[in-house]
C-alpha cells in the first residue's frame, strides 16, 4: 500500500504551483522584506487579493470598518496569516479540476470555511494569541481528500461508503483500505508546499 508521501509525490508530479505562491514565499522568507513588499506581490493576483479582503472583512475579525485595500489588510493580518492564506488558496486552485462525480468541490470548500471560522472563533474566545492561524488550519483540515481523490479515487470513494455503512471513523477505514488517511496526506502536502521553494 502507498504511503502518504508516495501519494502526494505522485499527485504533485502532475500539478504546478502558481507563480504567486513562490513570490509570496520569497518575500516571507526574506528577513529584509516589509509588509508593503508582501502587499505589492499580492496585488499582482486579483483572485488572491479578493480572498484576502474577504477574510479580513469576515465576522472572525470583526473590524468596525470595511477594509478595502490590500496594504491595510496585510498590515492587519500579518505575514504568517497572509502566507497561510496564499497556501490554502493555491492548493484550492491546484485541485480545481476535480471531476464532479468524484467530489462536490463547492460543498467541500463551504464545509472547510465553516470549520475555519469555527476554529478561529474558538481560539479567539479562549484568548489564544495568533488565533488567525487556527482559521487557516481549519480551512486546510480536510485538504488530504483532494490528493486521495486524485491518486486513488476508487479506494477513497469505497472508504467513504464503507465508513458510512459501518458507522466507523473515515480515517480508520482509509488506513485499512489505502494505507494512510486524509489527515496524514494533507500534512504531507502542506509540508511539501512549505519546502517547495527551497528545493
Amino acid at each position: 500500500m502507498p504511503s502518504a508521501h508516495e501519494l502526494v509525490q505522485s499527485c504533485t508530479s502532475i500539478l504546478t504551483l502558481p507563480e504567486i505562491y513562490f513570490r509570496v514565499r520569497d518575500v516571507v522568507d526574506d528577513p529584509g522584506s516589509t509588509l508593503d513588499d508582501l502587499a505589492a506581490v499580492l496585488k499582482l493576483d486579483p483572485a488572491i487579493s479578493a480572498r484576502v479582503l474577504r477574510i479580513v472583512n469576515s465576522p472572525m475579525y470583526g473590524f468596525p470598518k470595511q477594509i478595502d485595500t490590500i496594504t491595510h489588510a496585510v498590515n492587519l493580518l500579518g505575514t504568517q496569516a497572509v502566507s497561510d492564506l496564499v497556501t490554502s488558496t493555491t492548493i484550492g486552485r491546484t485541485f480545481s479540476g476535480m471531476p464532479v462525480q468524484l467530489m462536490d468541490v463547492p460543498r467541500f470548500w463551504r464545509k472547510s470555511v465553516f470549520c475555519a471560522l469555527l476554529a478561529g472563533k474558538i481560539a479567539k474566545s479562549c484568548g489564544i494569541d495568533n488565533s488567525e492561524r487556527f482559521f487557516i488550519e481549519g480551512l486546510l483540515r480536510d485538504i488530504g481528500h483532494f490528493v486521495l481523490y486524485q491518486t486513488v479515487p476508487q479506494r477513497a470513494q469505497s472508504a467513504l461508503i464503507e465508513a458510512d455503512y459501518l458507522d466507523s471513523s473515515l480515517a480508520e477505514v482509509e488506513q485499512s483500505n489505502i494505507g494512510c488517511d486524509f489527515a496524514e496526506v494533507g500534512a504531507e502536502l502542506i509540508s511539501l508546499m512549505g519546502h517547495a521553494c527551497t528545493d
